[in-house]
């Protein structure tokens, strides 16, 4: 799937806006998704992308589960006034993705 090609590698973020963290997972770029190279090690997310919307709108596709995870937020007002920042990466979204998806991913 063309959406899904890499564009920007991650090393290529990485020289560009410094070393990611370490506890978060390790992204490159393709066309509007995200594609996670590594997740803390958990080769379940091998394939895996997400696409991120402004203030914290999430869909990840897991491609070794066949799975869709999809999480609506509703902004509050600060966030909308551009007062606060939502994180590119929310902790507590890839915690709750992680929990169900804990384990090695299915093989075909």
């Amino acid at each position: 799937m063309k959406t899904t090609t890499t564009v920007m590698p991650f090393e290529t973020m990485e020289e560009r806006f410094g070393p990611a963290d370490p506890n978060l997972s390790h992204m490159s770029y393709g066309y509007m998704w995200w594609l996670i190279d590594d997740y803390l090690g958990n080769n379940a997310y091998n394939g895996a992308s997400t696409t991120i919307g402004y203030g914290g709108q999430f869909i990840t596709f897991i491609s070794g589960r066949k799975m869709f995870i999809a999480d609506k937020t509703k902004l509050n007002i600060p966030t909308m006034l551009g007062i606060t920042y939502i994180a590119m990466e929310d902790p507590i979204y890839f915690t709750i993705v992680n929990k169900v998806n804990p384990g090695n991913a299915l093989q075909e």
